[in-house]
């Protein structure tokens, strides 16, 4: 909805538009960090889960008419599925290759479509039960991979104009998104895994754009706070001009009956009349410049350092 959002009289453009994108892959980012960080302690869950309540499954299914019912092939490879989860240690088969078996049992699933019929509602619950336990070994074995599947933002290279434009947006649209503006250089790193596997020069290409894209959000970055400090500096400036010797002379001298000023002359702003309450948007303003130059100095403060394609940003 970025670039056509829908037409309505009742909505503005602006209301399809996700002021809190930047948030959202600052956290999912995160998510992902800490599934590889603690990937042993999903492994040991999901081992557990194999030996015990899949493994019980497995055991009624090829005990039961399920077994008679998909045909001996089926049968074949749900046995031979239930022997390698038999045989798990929990403490030392966190490597274990579950891709033989699984791909055993798909060969054999593609079989009740091609071969003999099967009476679905018969199977269907069986099926589900297999389907489960096919999940949980890759939970063990595959989970880059099913976080590379489901879980990337990679895609989003092709679409990198408009991610540049929301990225230029973060760094000044608060609340909170200036915090998390660095979360884009954790994007970039991703894109390269768009390339076709077939042309590697492609990936090469990818990866020195990003590499560019990257040093250019980080000048952004560093220009947006000297310019908003220049900002802040400038206001200081005339705060403290307030209280200078020469604007208290004139409070003197406009007291006087026979002071005439230049008819170009401007009064000096009283000490403390940016707390008024007509001069608040003035002031409001200032906060939220003050605030933007936290974020981002924060933002990178707290961020070390991060590999985009053969680069380290």
């Amino acid at each position: 909805h970025l670039n056509q959002p829908a037409k309505s009289k009742y909505f503005k453009p602006e209301d399809f538009q996700d002021n809190h994108i930047t948030e959202l892959f600052y956290l999912l980012s995160n998510f992902l960090d800490l599934i590889r960080q603690h990937r042993r302690l999903i492994s040991t869950y999901y081992l557990e889960y194999l030996s015990g309540a899949d493994q019980k499954k497995l055991e009624q299914l090829c005990s039961g008419s399920f077994a008679n019912t998909v045909g001996p092939e089926a049968a074949v490879a749900l046995q031979n599925l239930l022997d390698s989860i038999s045989e798990i240690d929990i403490q030392n088969d966190h490597d274990l290759n579950w891709k033989e078996p699984r791909m055993h049992w798909f060969r054999a699933e593609a079989s009740l479509v091609s071969g003999r019929p099967v009476a679905l509602p018969l199977v269907a619950s069986g099926m589900a039960s297999i389907k489960s336990v096919i999940a949980h070994t890759m939970y063990v074995d595959s989970l880059d991979e099913l976080i590379s599947r489901y879980v990337s933002l990679r895609d989003l290279w092709w679409f990198r104009e408009d991610v540049k434009k929301i990225y230029e947006k973060s760094i000044s649209d608060g609340p909170d998104q200036p915090i998390h503006a660095l979360s884009y250089l954790k994007l970039l790193s991703r894109f390269p895994e768009c390339a076709y596997q077939f042309d590697p020069s492609e990936r090469t290409r990818i990866g020195e754009e990003c590499v560019r894209y990257a040093e250019e959000f980080l000048s952004t970055i560093a220009s947006r706070i000297h310019s908003v400090i220049e900002v802040i500096a400038a206001k200081h400036i005339v705060f403290d001009n307030q209280i200078a010797q020469s604007n208290a002379i004139y409070k003197i001298l406009e007291k006087k009956e026979d002071f005439k000023p230049d008819k170009h002359y401007q009064p000096p702003e009283s000490p403390g009349s940016e707390s008024a309450f007509k001069s608040r948007l003035g002031i409001e303003e200032l906060r939220l410049y003050q605030r933007n130059v936290w974020q981002l100095c924060s933002a990178l403060n707290e961020f070390n350092s991060i590999i985009i394609y053969d680069t380290v940003i």
